[in-house]
């Protein structure tokens, strides 16, 4: 995985905006952008810090010097599957198809409002 990759996950995970991101390290969201696809390769080391302290991961992770924890996780998504496991499977079922809908509805608000903040 690349640097773009891991900083894109770490963002997706934390649920966070290109705009977010790049606020936290002071730069635009087209540079984050660019980070993500690996159009810049040389980040600079204040950049990694920051968008690392912002994603709440290491700096060694982003730079692919270390992996993340197993069990790295964030306190919202823990919370989340124990309340998924300790369902019926009904209401689980349910749960789920919701937790689809919503990411489907994010995603078609985010394309038509340019799909540039994913």
């Amino acid at each position: 995985m690349t640097i773009g990759e891991r900083i894109k996950a770490a963002r997706e995970a934390k649920g966070a905006t290109l705009e977010e991101v790049a606020n936290a390290a002071h730069t635009i969201k087209q540079t984050i952008y660019k980070y993500e696809k690996g159009v810049v390769t040389n980040i600079p080391s204040d950049k990694i810090e920051a968008i690392a302290s912002f994603l709440g991961v290491s700096e060694s992770y982003l730079m692919g010097w270390e992996e993340l924890p197993v069990d790295y996780c964030l306190e919202n998504e823990k919370v989340l599957i124990e309340c998924y496991r300790n369902l019926d499977e009904d209401r689980a079922q349910r749960l789920f198809q919701y937790a689809q809908s919503l990411l489907n509805t994010q995603n078609v608000e985010r394309e038509l409002n340019g799909g540039d903040s994913q």
